[in-house]
């Protein structure tokens, strides 16, 4: 299955708020004589014009800031959710726009306008709300720092492939039956306090019923000749190496002869 990199999905989404706002200024400035009032015009124009800026800004953090936190995942949702119940209110605002003049064809530029209202708003509420349940779901899984990572860093903060496997992880886990819950001792004892089973116990093994066919095909698949594939969960641990500090003059000599 090939995944699209966060990084990737991020730009394209970034580029489609930068467009539809930069699209609604440019209709605005269209059907600029059709306004009623010229305020309102330029108030139609204002909210567009800070998500085009943002949007710009944040696709060009990178290059634009040194420090991290500009470009952390905590900015990113704050920018965008600001910028959505702004993009809301252009929305409700653009329906108490009339036409100053003309027929009553005058009222289509209008209906375009709200159109692309909608468009900016939906895009922006969208990837909010996708950004913070992506956010919290990693943050109560595996990171829980992930506010502070860089947003369109490699790797990327939100390791989706290792989130969605806890997650699965934790639903399928069942409770232990009231067998399991039994507690034994060794013949004779009568103690109060009864010792837990032991790990050889046989209703601690694992039973070959249990065992899925698709268990069985990852396991498989995760097999190479030679060389055991690490799981999604392993990629994303981080492995420790420890090195042994050796005296040369304490080995013998005969090693070097």
């Amino acid at each position: 299955m090939v995944y699209l990199k966060f990084r990737i999905v991020r730009s394209v989404w970034l580029v489609l708020f930068a467009c539809t706002a930069l699209s609604i200024d440019i209709f605005s400035l269209i059907i600029w004589p059709h306004y009623a009032r010229n305020t309102d015009a330029v108030v139609v124009m204002v909210v567009p014009g800070i998500c085009f800026l943002t949007s710009l800004t944040a696709l060009l953090a990178r290059y634009l800031f040194s420090n991290p936190t500009y470009k952390s995942v905590a900015v990113e949702i704050l920018w965008t959710g600001c910028m959505s119940p702004l993009a809301m209110i252009l929305v409700i605002y653009s329906y108490s726009l009339v036409p100053g003049m003309g027929g009553p064809g005058a009222i289509w530029p209008f209906i375009g306008l709200r159109v692309f209202s909608w468009a900016l708003a939906s895009l922006i509420t969208l990837y909010t709300v996708v950004l913070m349940l992506v956010t919290f779901a990693t943050a109560a899984t595996i990171d829980r720092e992930v506010w502070i990572r860089p947003i369109a860093g490699s790797p990327s903060p939100f390791p989706l492939a290792v989130v969605v496997h806890i997650l699965w992880a934790r639903t399928r886990s069942r409770q232990p039956s009231d067998m399991e819950k039994r507690t034994f001792c060794p013949p004779g004892c009568a103690c109060a306090n009864k010792l837990p089973p032991s790990i050889s116990s046989p209703l601690l093994e694992p039973r070959a019923e249990n065992v899925t066919m698709g268990d069985a095909e990852a396991q498989r698949d995760s097999t190479v000749p030679g060389i055991r594939v690490p799981t999604a969960l392993e990629r994303h641990s981080t492995i420790f190496i420890g090195f042994v500090m050796v005296d040369i003059m304490d080995m013998d000599t005969d090693v070097f002869e």
